[in-house]
């Protein structure tokens, strides 16, 4: 006897097996029902069943069943939706044959016998059964008990799908909040990009110099070092090297000059000689459209940075040349100037 055989025997022995199993076993398996026809937990629909086939040994098996022993109480229906998963126990004797009863010997050709299921019958109704009628055991899903079964279900794929979907979803939720960043980041790089083009270009601008390589137009600010428009062709250019100034003092500091757009004015605090009427008092020296003039100052004052000896000074179109000899001053334009020192004030002409 093969260990399939006798756990089904156990089974269909055992007080605690389950009605729904029990109704399967005495189903599918005919050489079963004397054994389940003595469970004293078989129930009264089952063994009605069971008196109805005309089965000697069913018959004997339950002619032996005591009277005083009654089913167990049955399973609650609502845990029998389906055969029952519990471990088999181990392989229970089988009892001895009631006398007069022919039992199925168990050959090696008995699993085979039972292997195919019988059909499904209809479900149980409460009355009488025809002959060869099934009883059904409510709230049991039906399904064959054949040997070997208790193997894992393989499990769903639903489940692993929708773990699929969802990560496939939270990936493009990902995906899109990091092409929205880069956008965001990219877009404000472009604006602050063009911001500093647009304030590098009007830098350009305004700091490159006029065509023809003339100074660029002068500020409305007051201050000395401002640069004058110029007013027409320079004939007579400062020197390269010559400093943008509005004002500047000799380094012996007895001469102050000042540049604006108009003019070239020099004074000399003390000197030796005497012009105009003026011997000891300041003399003042100007250049500007036309021939250079002069007249006695009534104070001097010095102003702005020292002009070193050899330096030159220019704003808009008149120049300056310091130099121990005194100073030099003109216009870019007509070449007309003068020159003033301690010793003396001449009219010059670059012409």
């Amino acid at each position: 006897m093969s260990q399939a055989q006798d756990e089904l025997i156990a089974r269909a022995q055992d007080p605690t097996t389950p009605w729904a199993e029990l109704h399967e076993l005495a189903q599918n398996y005919p050489g079963l029902r004397p054994y389940v026809a003595r469970n004293p937990n078989t129930y009264p629909d089952l063994l009605s069943w069971l008196g109805s086939l005309g089965d000697a040994a069913v018959d004997a098996a339950l002619a032996s069943r005591p009277d005083a022993i009654s089913p167990i109480s049955p399973i609650d229906p609502a845990a029998m939706s389906g055969p029952s998963t519990r471990t088999m126990p181990g392989a229970i004797s089988v009892p001895p044959a009631t006398q007069g009863a022919s039992v199925q010997p168990m050959d090696p050709a008995w699993a085979a016998q039972q292997a195919g299921p019988q059909a499904f019958q209809p479900a149980y109704q409460p009355g009488a059964y025809a002959a060869g009628q099934q009883p059904y055991a409510q709230g049991y899903d039906q399904q064959p008990l054949l040997p070997g079964v208790g193997e894992p279900v393989p499990p769903k794929k639903e489940s692993h799908q929708r773990s699929n979907l969802f990560l496939w979803f939270l990936a493009l939720v990902v995906l899109s909040l990091v092409g929205g960043i880069v956008f965001w980041v990219l877009a404000e790089d472009d604006d602050a990009t063009k911001a500093s083009r647009a304030s590098t270009d009007q830098t350009s601008q305004a700091s490159s110099p006029a065509q023809g390589g003339e100074a660029p137009a002068p500020s409305a600010s007051a201050s000395p070092s401002a640069s004058a428009s110029p007013t027409g062709k320079k004939a007579f250019p400062a020197p390269s090297d010559a400093a943008e100034l509005g004002a500047f003092t000799a380094p012996s500091g007895n001469i102050s000059c000042t540049l604006t757009d108009s003019g070239a004015t020099c004074i000399i605090k003390e000197h030796s000689f005497s012009r105009d009427g003026c011997t000891s008092s300041p003399y003042e020296a100007t250049v500007g459209d036309g021939e250079a003039t002069g007249k006695c100052a009534t104070s001097f004052s010095s102003g702005g940075v020292t002009l070193n000896y050899g330096a030159s000074a220019k704003h808009g179109d008149y120049a300056c040349t310091s130099s121990q000899s005194g100073i030099s001053c003109w216009s870019q334009v007509t070449g007309k100037g003068f020159t003033l020192s301690r010793e003396s004030v001449q009219s010059t002409s670059k012409n």
